[in-house]
C-alpha cells in the first residue's frame, strides 16, 4: 500500500502486477516480466513502482502502466526491494549473496564499495586512476581496484587513519593517524618508514606537485614539511587552534590550510605565512586549489562553501547544504566543485557558483569527495563505513533533463497550439518531458 493509504499493488505468479484503489476499484494492470513476481513496492507518493522477478529482472514502471526501465540481475535472486524513506534511492537486497545493491532515482545502480569495519574518513585515487585508498577509523587503510575490489590491507598504525595520499609519481602511499604518526608505503603495501615529530593527532597530508617534499597537519597547531626520504625540513607555526587539512597549489608555491579557529591561512613555499583569510562563522573544516590554481575553495561547520581567489579576495559564498560541510574537491578540468556534508549529501556546483545537483546514497555522514583523474568518476567516502563511486555526468543530464522535461511539460500546449509560434519551434519539446524521465 502507497503511503498516504490510497493505492494497493498486487503481485502474482501470473507475471503481472495489479494496482487498486482503496475501495477495491482496478486501476492498472502491469504487464512485462517473463516469470512470476516476487516482490515488489511503491514510492511513497505512489508514482512509480519497482519490482523483481523470478525473470532475473528488476523493473520500474510508472504509476499508469509505462515500463521505465529494466536491469537485469541474472547473477542474483532479489530477496527483497523498495524505496528509501525519502525516495532518492531504490534497494535490493539478498540473502544468499549478502548484498545489497542501490540505484539512484534515476535508475542508475550505484556502485558500493564495502569492507571497513568503522567510518572511512578519506579517500584518493592513484595518479593512473586505477587503485583508490581508502583510510579509516578502524586503523587500516585498504587499497581497491578502481572497479571495486579489495586489493590489500594496510596495517600498522595504533590509532583511526585520517588521510591516504599518493605521490605524484603513484609509487609511494603517505598515512596519517591520530596516533600521531606518519607512515610511508610502497605502492605494493609494503610499509617503508613511520615518521614521528607531531605532538597530537595527524590529521592531513599534501604532496607538492614534485614529488620530493610533502606536508603533514596535526591537531599540536603545526604543520611540517618532509623529504621523500622522511627528512623533516621546516616546522610552520601560526594557527590558534589544530589544523584540519592542508594542500599544495599546482605550482607548488603556496600551501594552504583550514583550523576550527575559522581562518584559512596560505603559506608561501619557503614557509612563510602570506595571508590569513577570515569569512567563515565556525570552524574551517577543508580546502582545496582549482587545477589551474586560480581559485581556492573552503568549506566550514557552517554549512557554506567559500571561493577565494588565489591572492586571498573573497569571490562568493555559496549556500545550500543544510549541515557541516567537509569534503571538498575541484574536477580535473576545474570546471565542477564537489562537496560533501553531514547531512548525507553531496553537491556538485558550477564553477562560477552555480549548485548543479545533488548527490545521494549515503546513509551517514560524508566525510571526503574525489574525482578519478579522468574526471569520469567521483568517488566518496563516509561515516557509513562505505564509498560510493558514482558516474556523476550521469547525474547530472539527469537532473537537467529533468528540469527540461518540466518546462516542456508545462510550454508544450503553448508551442503546438499559438499562432504566433513559428513552425519549427513547434516541435522544440518532442520527445522531451513527460515519458522521458521519473519526476518526484
Amino acid at each position: 500500500m502507497s503511503q498516504d493509504g490510497t493505492t494497493i499493488a498486487s503481485a502474482s505468479d501470473d507475471k503481472t502486477i495489479k494496482l487498486w484503489s482503496r475501495d477495491g476499484k482496478l486501476l492498472q494492470t502491469l504487464k512485462g516480466h517473463n516469470d512470476g513476481i516476487d516482490n515488489i513496492s511503491l514510492s511513497p507518493n505512489a508514482t512509480v513502482i519497482v519490482s523483481s522477478s523470478s525473470d532475473g529482472t528488476v523493473k520500474l514502471w510508472s504509476r499508469d502502466g509505462e515500463l521505465l526501465q529494466t536491469h537485469k540481475q541474472q547473477t542474483y535472486k532479489v530477496a527483497k526491494i523498495g524505496f528509501s524513506s525519502d525516495r532518492n534511492f531504490i534497494i535490493a537486497s539478498n540473502n544468499e549473496e549478502k548484498t545489497i545493491r542501490l540505484w539512484s532515482e534515476n535508475g542508475k545502480q550505484l556502485r558500493i564499495i564495502r569492507g571497513h569495519n568503522n567510518a572511512i574518513w578519506n579517500i584518493g585515487f592513484s595518479p593512473d586512476g586505477e587503485t583508490i585508498a581508502t583510510a579509516s577509523a578502524d586503523h587500516t587503510v585498504k587499497l581497491w581496484s578502481k572497479g571495486g575490489k579489495l586489493l590489500q590491507t594496510l596495517k600498522g598504525h595504533t590509532g583511526e587513519i585520517t588521510n591516504a595520499s599518493f605521490s605524484p609519481d603513484g609509487k609511494i602511499l603517505v598515512t596519517t593517524s591520530y596516533d600521531n604518526t606518519i607512515k610511508l608505503w610502497s605502492r605494493d603495501g609494503k610499509e617503508l618508514k613511520t615518521l614521528r615529530g607531531h605532538h597530537h593527532d595527524v590529521t592531513s597530508v599534501s604532496f607538492n606537485p614534485d614529488g620530493q617534499i610533502f606536508a603533514t597537519a596535526s591537531f599540536d597547531k603545526t604543520i611540517k614539511i618532509w623529504r621523500i626520504d622522511g627528512k623533516l625540513l621546516q616546522t610552520l607555526k601560526g594557527h590558534r587552534d589544530g589544523i584540519w587539512n592542508i594542500s599544495f597549489s599546482p605550482d607548488g608555491q603556496i600551501l594552504a590550510s583550514v583550523s576550527p579557529d575559522k581562518t584559512v591561512k596560505l603559506w608561501s613555499s619557503n614557509g612563510k605565512l602570506l595571508q590569513t583569510l577570515k569569512g567563515h562563522n565556525e570552524e574551517v573544516t577543508n580546502v582545496a586549489f582549482s587545477p589551474d590554481g586560480k581559485m581556492i575553495a573552503s568549506t566550514g561547520a557552517d554549512k557554506i562553501v567559500k571561493l577565494w581567489s588565489r591572492d586571498g579576495k573573497e569571490l562568493r559564498t555559496l549556500n545550500g547544504h543544510k549541515d557541516e560541510v567537509w569534503g571538498v574537491r575541484f574536477s580535473p578540468d576545474g570546471q565542477i566543485l564537489a562537496t560533501s556534508d553531514k547531512d548525507k549529501t553531496i553537491k556538485l556546483w558550477s564553477r562560477d557558483g552555480k549548485e548543479l545537483g545533488t548527490l545521494k546514497g549515503h546513509s551517514d555522514a560524508v566525510w571526503s569527495v574525489v574525482f578519478s583523474p579522468d574526471g569520469q568518476t567521483l568517488a566518496s567516502a563516509s561515516r557509513d563505513k562505505s564509498v560510493i563511486l558514482w558516474n556523476w555526468k550521469d547525474s547530472l543530464d539527469s537532473d537537467l533533463n529533468r528540469l527540461l522535461g518540466r518546462a516542456c511539460d508545462w510550454t508544450r500546449d503553448y508551442l503546438k497550439n499559438n499562432p504566433n509560434v513559428s513552425e519549427g519551434d513547434k516541435y522544440l519539446c518532442d520527445g522531451i518531458g513527460a515519458v522521458s524521465f521519473i519526476t518526484r
